[in-house]
């Protein structure tokens, strides 16, 4: 049902006739349905000798910018239109954020990818996965942490993530990750994003990919997965960065993850973060201080900073 909902999510451009009634009976999760909906975009894309935004994110059709069409490029094949269609359809929806990983064994998917899904939802005929309990990895801030943002939403997955490993007593080698896995963060305006005093966020598409995780899990979850502590500590200091129903915080913090998820600090970004806290406890204000900042330092180098 996941695949049906992201699939019917990525095609909201097509809202008339055919395209419409097949997107709503792949959202219900119609196997039918879902196959001839891929079916019809694959025709179009090599029909049409160039792929839509449904396909790669990133696209402009020719229509919206003529230099497109001008200045050539790939030309779609069948094989190519279904990998772009099963990196978006296989992922993990969080959200606006779709959360792929390439490189990686199967069973990553199978376990891992399959842990997050709410079961309970499913039988209730929704489509979901654990947001809860995938929050509550993240500490006391967890249930009101930004994940409307894609690189916090990002961030929050593998967190999880690293829980689940601990939890479960697989070393992350065995899923087949390695520095050449990479997570790919693709955004999509699934819904309108509201921001946290009820303005609406515009959401673009996008799409960015994210190399070298065994490097990051090894320097920032290597110790936690010996320690004697439940929830990974770089969650509660990442999420202790941010001050709850302020979109700057939100802002800034998902800029600050843009650069970490790459194993990069941004001092600068880091500073305004910390310094934003601190001006909230001098001025009396009842905040969180900062969680685990002896932990994250800890890790740090010259050669983090960017």
């Amino acid at each position: 049902m996941l695949a049906g909902s992201v699939l019917s999510r990525i095609t909201s451009q097509y809202n008339m006739g055919e395209w419409r009634d097949l997107r709503r009976m792949a959202a219900a999760g119609d196997q039918a349905a879902i196959h001839a909906l891929i079916d019809k975009l694959v025709e179009k894309a090599v029909g049409e000798q160039e792929y839509s935004a449904s396909i790669i994110p990133t696209m402009l059709s020719s229509s919206v910018a003529r230099s497109m069409k001008m200045l050539g490029g790939e030309i779609p094949s069948p094989s190519s239109v279904y990998f772009w269609l099963y990196t978006q359809l296989s992922s993990i929806p969080v959200s606006n954020t779709l959360i792929n990983v390439q490189n990686v064994g199967e069973e990553f998917r199978h376990s891992f990818f399959t842990s997050l899904i709410d079961e309970e939802a499913i039988k209730e005929g929704k489509v979901g996965i654990r947001v809860e309990k995938i929050r509550e990895v993240l500490g006391p801030i967890g249930r009101r942490f930004p994940i409307d943002y894609e690189f916090c939403a990002t961030f929050t997955i593998f967190n999880y993530f690293c829980y689940w490993l601990k939890l479960e007593r697989i070393p992350f080698e065995r899923l087949g990750v390695s520095d050449l896995s990479t997570l790919i963060v693709i955004t999509v305006p699934m819904r309108a994003g509201k921001g946290r005093k009820g303005a609406i966020r515009e959401v673009k598409r996008s799409m960015y990919f994210i190399s070298r995780l065994s490097s990051y899990i090894q320097r920032w979850y290597g110790d936690y997965f010996t320690s004697d502590e439940e929830y990974p500590p770089l969650g509660r200091f990442i999420s202790s960065l941010y001050e709850p129903n302020d979109d700057y915080s939100a802002y800034l913090l998902n800029k600050f993850l843009y650069d970490f998820l790459r194993n990069r600090v941004n001092s600068h970004l880091l500073l305004e973060l910390v310094r934003r806290c601190a001006d909230r406890i001098f001025a009396g204000e009842r905040t969180m201080p900062i969680l685990e900042a002896r932990y994250f330092f800890s890790r740090l180098s010259s050669e983090s900073f960017v």
